[in-house]
């Protein structure tokens, strides 16, 4: 499911202008890419899934499938250097919906 990710797509974790540490791409990502596991089928969150930020004008969503559990995949097309964020308004239930002051 994850064709490109042999070395991760170039996420790395780093210092976030959202909030604390976030996940940030070192290459190119075109649209509609899977990115990475979030949540798994026992709903679980994933390691890096923890430093996802939320933004209102997010680049990723987060789709459900049945055989892995939620999965990010890019929005459009993401620059190197970019933060990867989500809205937290389309998270799963038991994810804390975001704070109305947060971007």
């Amino acid at each position: 499911m994850f064709p490109n990710n042999k070395n991760n797509m170039g996420l790395k974790k780093d210092v976030s202008k959202i909030h604390g540490i976030g996940i940030f791409t070192d290459t190119f990502i075109s649209s509609n890419q899977p990115l990475f596991l979030a949540i798994t089928l026992e709903n679980e969150i994933t390691t890096r899934a923890r430093y996802l930020n939320h933004s209102n004008n997010s680049n990723c969503y987060m789709i459900y499938t049945m055989n892995l559990g939620w999965v990010i995949f890019s929005k459009h097309c993401i620059q190197s250097g970019d933060e990867i964020t989500v809205d937290y308004n389309s998270a799963p239930y038991f994810i804390q919906p975001p704070d109305p002051s947060w971007i």
